[in-house]
């Protein structure tokens, strides 16, 4: 998980972090000996290497799981080439159909002998196979959440301006296909400035992946658990860069919120004042922004058709789509079976 990655015409990959630093990753198919992955600023480097292919199981964790796989065998080293202790030195699994058995967080990763969670993979999802997903209903049913007509009401501040906007987010629309889900929202913005107030509309949609995911689970300090879902695909940002999209599901739940689950949505691209920007999409509420711990997107009210928190803010959207209530779109479910 890094910043951005960049696969060659022979398949070797190179990742890059938003701490500056480089990892190498050589194609099994195109590597016979052993390579740097890495080298810190103290000189201390990581080399790899890949056993020969066998059939094996991602066991302990999915060891239903049987398929060709390398191992790619990582080990620390000093400047003086001897090897040394590093929570980084460890042995992946390499799998022709399943991806690997662990991975590092490398957007964390500064010099090699600090300590490092290693993501450990409990769980593969595919559109025909699902291995170790009990958590795929619960993460299912809070990005489904969502109904038309409900409505958030969120105050932000503008870092840019300065300003305050008190915005009403209001659902639409909302398509369900094999593996997505598509909200269309209704953004009012509201702007109080000294001598009058600004107000806007704009029509957003956003798509949110259901299916097609690997969890990995990491345990953190104190015993606690909690799983990353990464999903099978790249998303393409505002300045052109791929990258992937990666869904934490916490063990916890939003008190704030009247206990409601919630899942983080980080974005690697995205850098807050106090570490990485991610967005939290809580069941029925939707989608509000957070800077590590610091709320960026308070949540004053929302309302759903069997709910209702907090205290609304006073101006409207009606109409200000351009569309009246009963023009608002119905719930759409694709592709059409007939």
């Amino acid at each position: 998980m890094g910043d951005s990655i960049f696969i060659d015409n022979a398949g070797n990959t190179t990742i890059y972090t938003a701490r500056g630093k480089t990892f190498i990753f050589k194609n099994y198919r195109e590597q016979k000996g052993s390579w740097i992955i890495y080298t810190d600023e103290n000189g201390n480097y990581l080399k790899g290497y890949y056993s020969q292919f066998s059939y094996t199981s991602f066991a302990p964790y999915l060891p239903d799981i049987i398929d060709s796989a390398a191992t790619l065998i990582i080990r620390a080293y000093d400047t003086s080439n001897h090897v040394i202790e590093s929570h980084l030195s460890t042995d992946i699994l390499v799998s022709k159909n399943y991806g690997v058995n662990k991975i590092f967080e490398f957007n964390e990763i500064d010099d090699i002998d600090k300590y490092y969670f290693i993501l450990y993979n409990v769980g593969i999802e595919k559109a025909d196979f699902n291995s170790g997903f009990s958590q795929k209903d619960e993460y299912e049913s809070v990005l489904l959440s969502l109904e038309i007509g409900s409505e958030t009401h969120i105050k932000y501040e503008d870092f840019n301006s300065d300003e305050y906007h008190y915005q009403i987010r209001k659902v639409i629309a909302k398509d369900i296909g094999d593996s997505l889900v598509n909200y269309t929202f209704q953004y009012c913005d509201s702007i109080p400035n000294e001598d009058t107030i600004i107000q806007s509309v704009v029509t957003k949609s956003y798509n949110y992946r259901l299916r097609d995911r690997e969890l990995h689970r990491v345990e953190i300090f104190g015993g606690k658990e909690t799983f990353i879902d990464i999903t099978k695909f790249f998303i393409t940002d505002w300045h052109g860069k791929k990258h992937f999209k990666f869904y934490n599901r916490f063990t916890d739940h939003m008190w704030d919120y009247n206990s409601r689950d919630y899942w983080i949505f980080t974005d690697p691209d995205v850098m807050g004042n106090y570490g990485t920007k991610y967005y939290e999409f809580i069941e029925g509420v939707g989608e509000i922004l957070v800077d590590a711990n610091y709320l960026l997107d308070e949540v004053h009210y929302f309302k759903t058709s069997t709910n209702e928190w907090g205290t609304p803010f006073t101006h409207s959207c009606s109409n200000s789509s351009g569309l009246s209530e009963t023009q608002i779109a119905q719930i759409a479910i694709y592709p059409n079976p007939t």
